[in-house]
């Protein structure tokens, strides 16, 4: 009698164990499905932000480009402490059709030392005007692609 109790309980607790493994399971495909859709409508809303026109029309007509640094800032957001990044950038990404550019104070120094760092760029991808900012130890990604 001792092993068929002994057997009872080994059963509860494997089926106990895949019910909750089954959970788990459904919990991770839920969190990767709501992951990948808050990707997909960030990025949507970047693309839209970033380029003039519909994204469908901005990518058309800004396919095959080089990019064409037109500014650049650096400094804290909200601040006139900002200096001029534009050399720095062109040198990175100027005629390129994508290019990832390091954000750091060795694009035109320490503009405000202890303060949190952004950088601000607008490029064009033939007659595309774009945008693209990042925070002090990213990188940004431009593309005309």
């Amino acid at each position: 009698m001792k092993s068929a109790g002994k057997l009872q309980r080994a059963l509860f607790i494997a089926a106990t164990m895949l019910v909750g493994n089954a959970a788990i399971a459904q919990q991770s495909d839920e969190f990767k499905d709501g992951y990948a859709q808050g990707y997909k409508d960030g990025f949507d809303a970047g693309y839209r932000k970033g380029s003039t026109g519909t994204p469908q029309a901005a990518a058309i007509s800004s396919k095959g480009f080089p990019i064409a640094i037109t500014a650049a800032t650096y400094g804290p957001e909200d601040s006139g402490r900002r200096c001029d990044a534009t050399r720095y950038v062109r040198k990175e990404a100027n005629g390129r059709r994508s290019a990832s550019v390091e954000i750091n104070n060795n694009m035109c120094g320490d503009p405000a030392p202890g303060k949190r760092k952004s950088v601000e760029i607008t490029y064009l991808c033939g007659s595309v005007a774009k945008t693209a900012s990042a925070y002090e130890h990213r990188s940004v990604y431009l593309y005309c692609d």
